[in-house]
């Protein structure tokens, strides 16, 4: 982290050269050396960063959306990076867990529903067998028209 101590939420400041103000030129300036790569450094900097920065949650629903969008930029898509034996290295799924109310929440590859299990006492004291649940594994795709 000490690399990217020059990373922030604001735009950079214009700059003189000369009789010249070289101003940003867009919005993001702040981040422009927050790295975009996939290594674990890079995703590891890029997680950091956004937990830093994002507006705080007021409840449980939006901290879920908080947490979704900083793994979101760490994700890594299938065929994005290969292993040496060929074989893609990709994220297969997606999961938080909020102490609070003992809920764990997660998304498959394939599916980007967020899907949650709470951990209820009688879910907690059912511990003799496995409990399986079923998840959708195609793309949960909401038709609006």
């Amino acid at each position: 982290l000490r690399n990217y101590t020059g990373l922030q939420a604001k735009q950079l400041a214009p700059v003189k050269f000369g009789d010249y103000v070289a101003k940003p030129f867009s919005q993001g300036t702040g981040t422009s050396k927050l790295p975009g790569g996939f290594t674990p450094t890079e995703r590891f900097v890029r997680a950091a960063y956004l937990k830093e920065n994002v507006v705080p949650a007021k409840n449980e629903e939006e901290a879920i959306t908080n947490i979704w969008y900083i793994l979101n930029s760490v994700r890594i898509p299938n065929g994005a990076v290969i292993k040496d034996n060929g074989e893609p290295d990709f994220t297969q799924y997606v999961a938080s867990m909020c102490s609070e109310s003992k809920t764990y929440y997660f998304t498959s590859y394939e599916n980007n529903q967020i899907n949650s299990v709470t951990l209820t006492d009688e879910v907690l004291e059912n511990t003799k067998e496995p409990t399986t649940y079923v998840v959708d594994t195609v793309q949960n795709i909401k038709q609006l028209i």
